[in-house]
């Protein structure tokens, strides 16, 4: 394997670079180390993205400011029209579009009204705990700084059910059902959660997922409560710290592993098939943006556009 063009390591991780690099070490270089991405951002991160921004404005606006139901919702609308920007909609994206984010973020609030939801927003002094940021030092020292690397996350809301608390996340999805309840049973983004909330000394019992489906001419809702013990998120602490040292050993040989698997056509294909199935990349890197992800702020920094093919 000839060496990989030499780079920079991220100073902070989350769940989303440490599962990219489990399924495969080569992608991870490609989309966190060298920062190349596709032209179009994908919809799914945007519509999630948008969506859970009116929520976060809608829950602040009703809990934190008093503001009645009706024009706190509004508000999420226009945070919800802040957040989608100049994003141009296109066919692919099915029915994912800004019409169908705001009215899913209307029919939220009608599925859960503030006043009778069983899940109440928990309080630290006047403000309800929403959007939840964290960073924790891993014991897993940076390969050029030498500080120890950031495992980092954020979640929705830090909520009440049952008299206890919960950690609580919000998924928009096509499909929901049986396989959709499972698939997030050992999803180690919620055992994070659950680590960092603990560091924090906030007694969480485990994690709840709500979901909301897409559909055409609706929406579909469902909620998996997961309660966690001690052994588990330890278990999963562990494991993090084995595939971040192996993502750094990776880095410190310049040699990031293809998987020659399913992770090339999983959902709509790897975006960097291309780079890999060619002995020379580098003439193609130009065809992607390089683009910064901070999982800190979950926001993304383009730092150059991609070369225009000459017409």
């Amino acid at each position: 394997m000839k060496p990989l063009l030499q780079t920079d390591f991220p100073t902070v991780v989350d769940s989303t670079i440490r599962s990219t690099y489990v399924n495969c070490p080569r992608k991870a270089y490609w989309e966190y180390m060298r920062h190349l991405r596709i032209r179009k951002t994908s919809i799914h991160l945007h519509f999630g993205k948008c969506f859970a921004a009116g929520l976060e404005s809608y829950r602040l606006a009703f809990f934190r400011d008093k503001i009645p139901t009706e024009e706190a919702e509004l508000i999420g609308v226009r945070r919800v029209l802040s957040e989608w920007g100049t994003y141009e909609e296109s066919e692919g994206d099915g029915y994912k579009t800004l019409d169908r984010c705001i009215f899913g973020l209307q029919a939220y609030v009608r599925q859960y009204p503030p006043h009778t939801d069983h899940i109440q927003p928990h309080f630290s002094g006047y403000m309800p705990m929403v959007e939840f940021s964290f960073a924790l030092p891993m014991e897993i020292m940076h390969p050029d700084t030498g500080d120890p690397i950031l495992y980092c996350g954020r979640f929705d809301l830090l909520g009440q059910y049952n008299g206890q608390l919960w950690v609580v996340d919000e998924k928009t999805a096509s499909r929901l059902g049986p396989s959709w309840n499972r698939s997030w049973i050992m999803r180690g983004q919620f055992l994070g959660y659950c680590k960092a909330a603990l560091e924090h000394n906030i007694p969480v019992a485990g994690a709840i997922v709500r979901g909301m489906s897409i559909l055409k001419d609706s929406y579909g809702f469902a909620e998996v409560i997961l309660p966690t013990q001690k052994w588990k998120i330890e278990e999963w602490w562990e494991q993090l710290h084995v595939d971040i040292g192996n993502m750094v050993a990776d880095y410190h040989s310049n040699r990031f592993g293809k998987v020659y698997g399913d992770a090339c056509s999983a959902y709509s294909g790897c975006p960097y098939v291309h780079l890999c199935d060619t002995p020379h990349p580098e003439r193609w890197t130009s065809q992607y943006n390089t683009v910064r992800w901070d999982p800190l702020t979950h926001t993304e920094i383009v730092i150059k556009p991609p070369v225009k093919e000459e017409e």
